[in-house]
């Protein structure tokens, strides 16, 4: 947009999408336009945009990822319950990026289950999530029990199944 002399711009109540390069450009009839530019940086405290892990099954490697943003970018910590977690402690790994933090157990046992919370944090705040690590479910359908209890269950069902098939027909065929 246009100024007049003496001008300048002011972006009041500015926000995050905001920030990016900016340009002035000043001319008139006797030279060539002067161009400058200047980038604006907007700081906000960190914000977590998700928090995620994948199936978790004792032995094998399970990881949470946690993905953030703030400017300037966000530390991260890891915390399972009240207790801070470091990198190489009872087989964790933690990859720290700017944009994201990527914890990993290298082999899930009975102890590693529990709830999981990720910490970033800037200059200019502090924001956490949480998430839980389970181990994975043997049952079917939300159905607990073994797994005598759960064949018996899918034959009876079968089996119902097959007489409501059978009575429909015979039905039919009296009409």
């Amino acid at each position: 947009k246009p100024f007049e002399n003496g001008q300048y711009l002011d972006i009041y109540g500015i926000t995050r999408d905001q920030a990016g390069e900016y340009e002035c450009s000043a001319e008139n009839d006797v030279s060539f336009p002067d161009v400058r530019k200047v980038k604006v940086v907007v700081n906000f405290a960190p914000t977590i945009q998700e928090i995620k892990s994948g199936t978790v099954t004792p032995g094998r490697s399970g990881l949470i990822r946690c993905e953030g943003a703030g400017v300037p970018p966000p530390a991260f910590e890891w915390y399972k319950g009240e207790k801070k977690l470091f990198n190489g402690q009872q087989g964790i790994i933690i990859q720290n990026f700017s944009t994201r933090s990527i914890l990993t157990v290298t082999n899930v046992t009975q102890e590693h289950f529990g709830n999981y919370t990720c910490v970033a944090a800037n200059k200019l705040g502090t924001t956490n999530a949480s998430l839980p690590l389970n181990p994975p479910s043997t049952a079917q359908y939300g159905i607990t029990g073994n797994a005598d209890v759960l064949f018996s269950c899918w034959y009876l069902v079968l089996t119902l199944s097959s007489f409501t098939s059978i009575f429909y027909l015979k039905n039919a065929i009296l009409q």
